[in-house]
């Protein structure tokens, strides 16, 4: 049986069962109000899950969200509009494929969106044109460290390399007005670059590699590039107080 409905959100929770895999079918009617349906997967408790949520702004739109501390909402997924507003009074047949990976959302058996789970480990490079510089910037969502193998396709590059680190201890992590820094970016060296080395990438953390090229030192002041992102090829600077929005959209 179902536990009692608690929470933000009043979500009734299904005790003592775990699925990795499964489907859920039901029918639903909208009976009022603006949206429609909210269907909860990836239960973690009543304030913590992932939800599809169909009818979303103002009954135009699907998308897949995440909830946390209960009020919490953010998108996880692109929105899907639909053909039409969902119908007060009309039962609709809804249907969640879960696996492991991937959640498949159904409306009236027709695929209205699919939910893949972003890759806990991802990045991208550029080069500085004025200095020649190669930039890393590599994400790892994940809470363990992760060994990555950094190929350069044969570019010579100095052996230290400039590192800047931002690191959190939980994925909603954030900066607060009671502690405006308690998520900082901190500077560090790689000695070991190379054309192709080795980085253990630091668990839940944001990384710029600035890679000199080869016989080229670094200057002694690291912070002229904390905070540096590159947008059409020029600078631009940000903060980014939340780490879990950080590394849900790889923008601030």
């Amino acid at each position: 049986m179902p536990a009692p409905a608690e929470g933000a959100q009043q979500l009734a929770v299904l005790q003592g069962h775990h699925f990795n895999a499964y489907t859920l079918s039901l029918k639903a009617r909208k009976t009022g109000g603006v949206n429609a349906f909210i269907i909860p997967f990836a239960v973690k408790d009543t304030n913590t899950c992932l939800r599809a949520h169909i009818g979303s702004w103002l009954n135009s739109n699907a998308m897949f969200e995440s909830v946390t501390n209960g009020y919490d909402v953010a998108g996880i997924s692109n929105p899907v509009q639909l053909k039409a507003p969902l119908k007060s009074g009309r039962w609709y047949n809804i249907r969640l494929e879960v696996n492991h990976d991937e959640v498949k959302c159904y409306l009236d058996d027709s695929l209205l969106m699919t939910y893949r789970e972003s890759q806990p480990l991802f990045s991208i490079a550029g080069k500085d044109e004025k200095t020649g510089d190669i930039v890393l910037k590599i994400v790892n969502a994940c809470n363990t460290p992760v060994k990555a193998d950094i190929n350069l396709n044969g570019t010579a590059v100095s052996r230290v390399a400039e590192v800047i680190i931002l690191t959190a201890d939980k994925p909603e992590a954030e900066n607060s007005f009671a502690a405006p820094e308690a998520y900082i970016p901190h500077s560090s060296t790689i000695n070991n670059a190379a054309a192709q080395f080795n980085w253990e990438v630091p668990a839940l953390s944001v990384n710029i590699i600035r890679l000199k090229p080869a016989g080229i030192a670094f200057p002694v002041n690291y912070q002229q590039y904390l905070g540096l992102r590159r947008v059409n090829n020029e600078p631009r600077r940000h903060t980014c107080t939340s780490f879990r929005r950080f590394i849900a959209t790889g923008y601030p």
